[in-house]
């Protein structure tokens, strides 16, 4: 009975282990359940805080697209204000161009950069609001430029194309090559007293 109630008891102790090794199985993985719960929650208050952000961000975004938009829009305002102005201007310089540049003798007949520099420089004296102005022969050459220009030969350039056929050019706005400040290009053809175009004179107006 002793060997029994002996052997009884180790069973039971054994048992008892077995019972014990479970629940600390069931302890573990609670405790993965616990840790994978707290990892969601943290990874759940995350996600919300980067969407609070982003919330945020899209509020300041959208304030400052509504700012910049009322600035770009003044500014559009100014810059057609502008704009009209300095055709206006260009427009009125197609007249001073024909009057006082070739109209000139000196200017239809003489190929001489010295001449044509004496001209261009009393006459960009004379009107502050022209920035450059030049001279070319009938070949696109240019035989005086005020400051220097940029190229030996402006046979490419759209103005002279335009006004080596006998058409006023007028540009719109862009940056001289020249001076590199925002302009206006104003061309006219250069006439001899028998119709035929020998050359071609151009203005970049300053659009300030």
């Amino acid at each position: 009975m002793m060997d029994k109630i002996n052997s009884l008891s180790q069973q039971e102790v054994l048992i008892a282990q077995n019972v014990g090794n479970q629940i600390r199985d069931v302890e573990d993985v609670l405790s993965a359940t616990l840790r994978s719960v707290d990892d969601v929650c943290e990874s759940v208050h995350q996600q919300k805080k980067n969407i609070e952000e982003i919330s945020s961000m899209g509020i300041r975004l959208n304030e400052a697209s509504s700012t910049l938009s009322e600035l770009f829009s003044g500014e559009a305002e100014d810059v057609e204000a502008l704009s009209n102005d300095a055709m206006d201007k260009a427009k009125n310089s197609l007249s001073i161009i024909h009057e006082e540049l070739c109209s000139k003798s000196e200017i239809i007949n003489s190929k001489d950069s010295a001449i044509h520099e004496e001209i261009l420089r009393d006459f960009k004296d004379k009107y502050p609001f022209v920035e450059a102005v030049w001279t070319n022969d009938k070949k696109g050459r240019f035989i005086c430029s005020l400051p220097k220009a940029g190229i030996a030969n402006a046979n490419v350039r759209e103005w002279f194309k335009r006004s080596i056929k006998g058409e006023n050019f007028v540009s719109s706005i862009y940056i001289s090559a020249i001076t590199r400040n925002p302009c206006i290009t104003v061309s006219s053809p250069i006439m001899s007293n028998t119709g035929e175009i020998v050359g071609v004179v151009g203005i970049d107006i300053n659009i300030h």
